[in-house]
């Protein structure tokens, strides 16, 4: 189970699963504090499971990301190709399209459309949000989301070292 305050999740994974007996958990906020709490249950979907009394709980905190600001080098060289937005109209719904193209070298990009302007001040935080509740990507995407206002899509990427770059914002404003 991974707790964290607003949020309780609680998953089963199989021993036979882990590689190297290690738990992989993603899509945490980064520099956020957790409890994870487990169990051991054993049988299976079709006999019901048997929870062992016995528990572990472990605390930790995420680090905080290495991001790659607008005026490092190399940013530019990373930035994602995006597309003019484009519409579409059906039934009397609007659409507007942009398609984004990672630049080479990038392992994953993120991205997280909504349509209030989010906080911009504290980069680590918008970039965890992007990661934490956005979808992500390893090759070419179109974001492709129906209009009633502006949609503004955060757009960050990492390369292979695991570097975080300053997310990059689009705006698709409504058509006229």
């Amino acid at each position: 189970m991974a707790l964290n305050p607003n949020n309780y999740n609680y998953t089963r994974v199989a021993y036979s699963t882990l590689t190297d007996n290690t738990l992989e958990i993603t899509g945490l906020s980064f520099s956020q504090d957790y409890i994870l709490i487990g169990s051991v249950a054993s049988g299976d979907e079709s006999t019901g499971y048997t929870l062992s009394a016995d528990y572990f709980e472990t605390e930790f905190s995420t680090p905080a990301p290495a991001i790659i600001g607008t005026e490092d080098t190399g940013y530019a060289d990373m930035l994602p190709e995006i597309s003019e937005p484009t519409y579409e109209t059906s039934y009397g719904s609007t659409y507007g399209k942009v398609t984004v193209t990672p630049a080479e070298g990038t392992a994953t990009c993120y991205y997280y459309a909504t349509t209030t302007a989010l906080d911009e001040s504290d980069t680590a935080a918008l970039v965890s949000q992007i990661t934490s509740n956005g979808n992500s990507s390893t090759e070419e995407f179109e974001i492709n989301r129906y209009m009633y206002t502006t949609v503004y899509v955060y757009i960050t990427w990492t390369d292979a070292e695991g570097n975080y770059y300053a997310p990059v914002k689009v705006e698709i404003p409504m058509p006229a």
